[in-house]
């Protein structure tokens, strides 16, 4: 029977005019080509197949249009603050959507940093309207309205003036920031026994595993919908530290970078981890690389993606619920600490009187040396200034001076402790908080019950002030303990 339809099909086909042979064969490709192109790009981000009716958005920001013109045009509402302020804010869109040619995220959120700023390779229009517009849709409106006429960026503010047709009323998840990722109690577990480590996967990812020149393995993973926005596991021979005190000098591969607890990892704070401590390197800047860095067991870590404002926040997403879940099977030490446990001796450093005298020098200005009374003055470790709350400094200056005073200023008395660099006489750090104890004895500075005006304050002529000793404010002075705490000017470096 095949032979005889194949040979019956054969015979029809030979004696149909050619039009209609044409016809059927021109149906065929057609029915191919649709087939084809039909099946989604499992590599590109979803986009609209809805074409574009009139001018886009780019060639109306290459080419603004004469004032009044009506205009129609096809675009995506992305409700985000573009942040081109004005020089008359109270009259000027700031805040609000702008319309562009793709979609794209209002902000993204990658390691707990988060952008929300229209990224300038887009074009985009500033959209003014008196109704929510949708996620896509077409618009009709104008340009070159006269009450935005004196505004920064005057040419691309368009004033929607009625939405004519929606396409998408929401933005769909791939452009939204959830709270929590949800699913990740369904993720596969990826383990390498021979170094010890594993880390968690959405079950659907691709994983393509190589190696550098070392053999040390570099481990691929794609989402099967996003494949242009890999992540990469990179594994290092040896460990490596960041040193918080000297950033500049600290390995390539961590400097600039800042440490964040698993467990603080935003979107995958449910995530159970070890509470390791990794280093994330970089920032949300488009083709930035953006990193987590992991160190324990003879090996570095390197989970790492490159950033695009594009990127879609399911790919950020997988990698934070990645870094979260990382997981060693020895946990690493404690993190090395890179200050010197002792005074550096073989340094030569500030004696006590010239410390004393740099630290009258910065303060003269809020107190004269004869209201300035010396409580503490010693030459401590690097070490030891790790225990000063908020005394951060860059550099390793070998042993530092803390000196601690007492003031008087507008009747009492105030506790000003400052660290200088023990060599040069730097100040590194300075702080006004009363201090628990002076000399063993509990400290309480002495507030005066009134306020006594000064005798030599200007006067406006002909009007008589009536002056009323009153307790001192405290409304708009800083609070320790329930002691007012004066602000005062903190001198600037030499």
């Amino acid at each position: 029977m095949v032979p005889c339809c194949v040979e019956t099909f054969g015979h029809h086909l030979t004696r149909r005019p050619i039009i209609n042979q044409l016809r059927s064969l021109s149906l065929i490709i057609l029915t191919l080509w649709l087939a084809a192109c039909g099946r989604p790009d499992s590599g590109a981000v979803p986009l609209s197949t809805i074409q574009p009716n009139g001018p886009t958005v780019e060639q109306l920001v290459r080419n603004p249009p004469s004032a009044q013109q009506k205009i129609e045009i096809t675009a995506y509402a992305v409700k985000i603050g573009n942040g081109r302020i004005t020089e008359r804010p109270n009259m000027c869109p700031v805040y609000g959507p702008i319309l562009t040619d793709i979609p794209i995220p209002a902000s993204s959120r990658a390691l707990n940093g988060i952008l929300s700023t229209h990224p300038e390779h887009i074009p985009a229009l500033i959209a003014v309207s008196q109704e929510e517009l949708p996620h896509h849709g077409r618009f009709a409106g104008h340009f070159g309205d006269e009450r935005f006429a004196a505004c920064m960026n005057a040419a691309q503010i368009f004033v929607v003036d009625a939405v004519l047709q929606v396409f998408e009323q929401n933005p769909p998840d791939y452009l939204q920031i959830p709270d929590e990722v949800a699913g990740t109690d369904t993720w596969q577990r990826y383990r390498d026994d021979a170094r010890g480590f594993s880390f968690a996967y959405p079950p659907d990812w691709l994983i393509e595993p190589t190696k550098d020149d070392q053999g040390l393995p570099i481990i691929t993973l794609r989402s099967p919908q996003f494949r242009q926005y890999p992540i990469q596991l990179h594994i290092v021979k040896g460990e490596t530290y960041l040193d918080s005190h000297d950033v500049e000098h600290s390995p390539p591969l961590v400097r600039g970078g800042s440490p964040l607890q698993q467990t603080n990892i935003d979107g995958a704070r449910r995530v159970a981890s070890q509470g390791m401590w990794p280093i994330i390197v970089g920032q949300l800047h488009e083709g930035s690389r953006l990193a987590a860095v992991f160190t324990g067991g003879g090996y570095t870590y390197d989970f790492s993606l490159t950033y695009s404002y594009l990127t879609p926040q399911p790919v950020l997403d997988t990698l934070a619920v990645m870094v979260a879940g990382f997981r060693l099977d020895k946990p690493p030490q404690p993190t090395p600490i890179t200050v010197a446990q002792t005074i550096d001796q073989s340094r030569t450093y500030l004696n006590k009187d010239a410390a004393i005298g740099r630290v009258q020098q910065l303060l003269q200005p809020n107190f004269p040396d004869s209201d300035m009374e010396i409580v503490r003055a010693q030459l401590i470790s690097e070490r030891e200034s790790l225990a000063i709350q908020n005394c951060l400094y860059q550099g390793h200056p070998g042993a530092l001076w803390d000196i601690a005073i007492r003031g008087q200023r507008d009747g009492y008395w105030l506790p000003v402790r400052i660290v200088l660099h023990g060599a040069s006489g730097e100040m590194l750090c300075i702080d006004s908080s009363p201090p628990e104890t002076v000399d063993g004895k509990p400290f309480t500075p002495e507030i005066p019950t009134e306020i006594v005006p000064d005798p030599s304050t200007a006067l406006t002529p002909g009007i008589t002030p009536v002056v009323t000793p009153e307790p001192i404010s405290t409304s708009a002075q800083p609070i320790q303990d329930g002691i007012p705490t004066p602000t005062i000017a903190v001198p600037a470096a030499p």
